[in-house]
């Protein structure tokens, strides 16, 4: 009787192990039949940044140059792309300081926004180009500024190659943007590149979200 009793224990220990293991190896089976762009999306996708590959400002020299040109002419409004340009060198250098990678930034935003439609059929995104990053500020105390993003969207290698865009996102052109809440002064920006980062990430976040809702 002992004998029997230990050989059922035996044979339940057994079939529990292997019950386990077969847990086990369907887990792993889902886990690798998921589609690779779902596990390395932002790995994978191509990303193009157009040149000059610097933060980029436009808003405070416009108006200047608007001013000077009942007294200077053509030569006014070249003064106030001057002042932006200067202003958007400023503000890359603090921005290169912190850390700033905008191929990063892209890649980043894109992997969550995979990873958010993980139940969807939405087919990947082959390549992005970036035309333009950096700042717009608009009218206001302290010339309140606002990331901008200008990307181009290709959703196959032809396209890609081709420059036949499927897409095109322009932030905060594009989105209804509160301008209080989304901007900060002229002034933190051109000092803090943690700002800079922060700025970009959640307006590049934005924007794959909107090409996603377009995809669907």
């Amino acid at each position: 009787m002992n004998s029997l009793y230990s050989y059922v224990q035996q044979f339940l220990c057994r079939c529990l192990s292997v019950g386990v293991l077969i847990c086990v190896v369907a887990g792993l089976l889902a886990c690798n039949s998921m589609p690779s762009y779902d596990r390395q999306a932002g790995a994978n996708l191509q990303v193009k940044i157009k040149d000059p590959e610097r933060m980029r400002f436009s808003g405070k020299g416009a108006g200047a140059g608007i001013m000077l040109m009942s007294s200077l002419g053509a030569a006014g409004i070249a003064v106030g792309i001057a002042i932006d340009e200067g202003i958007g060198k400023d503000i890359d250098s603090t921005a290169v300081a912190a850390g700033f990678n905008i191929d990063g930034i892209v890649r980043e935003a894109y992997q969550s926004a995979v990873k958010a439609q993980a139940d969807s059929q939405v087919k990947p995104l082959w390549g992005v180009n970036v035309v333009r990053y950096g700042f717009v500020s608009r009218p206001g105390k302290g010339d309140p500024s606002l990331a901008q993003l200008h990307m181009r969207f290709f959703d196959s290698k032809s396209a890609y190659d081709n420059n036949e865009e499927t897409l095109r996102i322009d932030y905060p052109e594009s989105f209804e943007v509160d301008d209080v809440s989304a901007s900060l002064p002229l002034e933190v920006v051109k000092a803090e590149g943690d700002k800079i980062i922060e700025m970009h990430s959640k307006a590049m976040t934005e924007v794959m979200v909107r090409w996603f809702s377009f995809r669907n």
